[in-house]
């Protein structure tokens, strides 16, 4: 009884982790209302007890992680592609590992099975809770670099065309990263505003963001970026065959998706075929049955 108490306390802690993380998020229009208020001095944000005890959990599960060799930092690429932060990241391991742990354990332990062997896959359930969140990361960041490739596609062939026009090849970057909308050119609007501000260079600022985000693209850029110096009048070349590869790297992974969605309906397919035909021949079936009874 004792041990179905502690699963359950376990899975009401998960749940309650769940809620609390999902209610915790600031409405638009409370920013909104926070920013259109005139007159008031910035007051400095005043941590909650909630979120310095999660702070603290965080702190020694990093701390935990890195001397078992598995720090969480060395996924940041896929984190920040992701737009996602080590303690949600963290947060989110801890939480599902508590729900995986106490359902399992709750269910095992009210089909009377024995209470070292409830802890035993209880145990093993939270392992795999745990390491639940790291597919979902590595999905969400392969999503996310796949959806940055098409708008960086988009922003190549947007250079071009002022590049075309008679655009320097700085003011065509600028003008481009202007043009468009969504995350992605807003990382690449962020990346020329800082090189401006920090007076780098814009190839060492796109490769900069190559790294953080793990786009090779980004990189070669820089490096075509980077000829305008010496060889200023092949940049558009070069960016033209950047773009009609990248384009063609595109159409290809569009079409292995159709394939592999195309073989992945086979089954579904004969199933159905199949039962459309047992479907046509039952009635005949046990007409022959009957008649030979």
């Amino acid at each position: 009884m004792s041990t179905i108490a502690l699963l359950g306390a376990g899975c009401g802690l998960g749940i309650w982790l769940i809620v609390r993380a999902i209610s915790a998020r600031t409405s638009l229009s409370d920013v909104g209302d926070t920013l259109a208020s005139p007159g008031r001095p910035a007051l400095l944000p005043v941590a909650s007890q909630r979120s310095v005890f999660e702070q603290r959990i965080v702190v020694q599960i990093v701390e935990l992680l890195r001397s078992l060799g598995a720090d969480p930092i060395r996924r940041s690429a896929d984190l920040r592609v992701a737009r996602k932060t080590v303690d949600q990241h963290v947060l989110s391991k801890l939480t599902m590992a508590l729900v995986f742990g106490a359902v399992a354990g709750l269910l095992l332990a009210l089909l009377g099975l024995g209470a070292g062997f409830v802890v035993l896959l209880a145990v093993g359930a939270a392992l795999g809770g745990f390491l639940v969140p790291e597919l979902i990361l590595s999905s969400e960041a392969a999503d996310a670099r796949k959806a940055f490739r098409h708008a960086y596609g988009a922003y190549l062939d947007i250079v071009n065309v002022m590049l075309a026009a008679g655009s320097g090849p700085e003011a065509a970057l600028h003008t481009a990263a202007d043009s468009g909308g969504g995350w992605a050119f807003a990382e690449i609007r962020n990346a020329l505003a800082s090189a401006r501000s920090s007076q780098r260079s814009i190839a060492e600022a796109f490769a900069t963001l190559g790294e953080e985000l793990g786009i090779i693209e980004l990189t070669e850029l820089s490096a075509s970026i980077s000829l305008t110096g010496s060889q200023g009048a092949r940049i558009r070349s070069s960016l033209v065959a950047k773009a009609d590869a990248l384009r063609a790297q595109q159409i290809i992974e569009t079409e292995g998706e159709a394939d592999t969605a195309t073989e992945r309906m086979a089954l579904p397919v004969g199933l159905l075929l199949l039962s459309f035909i047992a479907f046509l021949g039952y009635p005949a079936v046990v007409s022959i049955g009957n008649v030979g009874g």
